[in-house]
């Protein structure tokens, strides 16, 4: 578990659950094959090669790459940029107006659910407020909900 007010937390290579949280910091995790939580006021927030992960942010960018296992991410004003081109475990974003940018595994195996209030929603091509789609064999579910951002899935 690590905190801190105002610094950055950098963090490499933990294979047990990992915690941390910071106020103003940015928060970095990479190769943790076990879950990592990552909360952050106004940081931004990068998680790559790790396993089931959480990470949630009033204003700060998220971006998660190469997850293992399903994925949780939460905004209020920061964007979310999600990268599962080596397999898809499923994931829940939310926003309230930031943008969402996905990419799946080609060919992508998903349930999709996707919906902006006022942001345009886009799937493959197709394009609307509200999207739902079965990808491929279906799979893990995809569920994105912003309010004022924009949505875009691709592979």
């Amino acid at each position: 578990e690590l905190e801190t007010k105002s610094g950055d937390l950098d963090i490499e290579g933990f294979a047990c659950a990992v915690s941390a949280k910071t106020l103003s910091g940015d928060i970095v995790a990479r190769e943790c094959p076990g879950s990592v939580q990552a909360e952050s006021a106004s940081g931004d927030i990068h998680l790559e090669a790790c396993g089931r992960a959480s990470a949630a942010t009033l204003s700060g960018d998220i971006s998660v790459e190469e997850s293992s296992g399903e994925v949780a991410a939460k905004s209020a004003s920061g964007g979310i940029d999600l990268d599962f081109a080596e397999g898809f475990p499923g994931c829940a974003v939310q926003t309230v107006s930031g943008d969402v940018t996905i990419g799946l595994p080609d060919p992508p195996d998903a349930k999709v659910r996707a919906s902006s209030v006022s942001g345009g929603v886009s799937v493959g091509g197709e394009e609307g407020r509200r999207v739902e789609l079965v990808l491929g064999s279906g799979g893990p579910e995809l569920s994105v909900q912003t309010v004022s951002g924009d949505i875009s899935v691709e592979w």
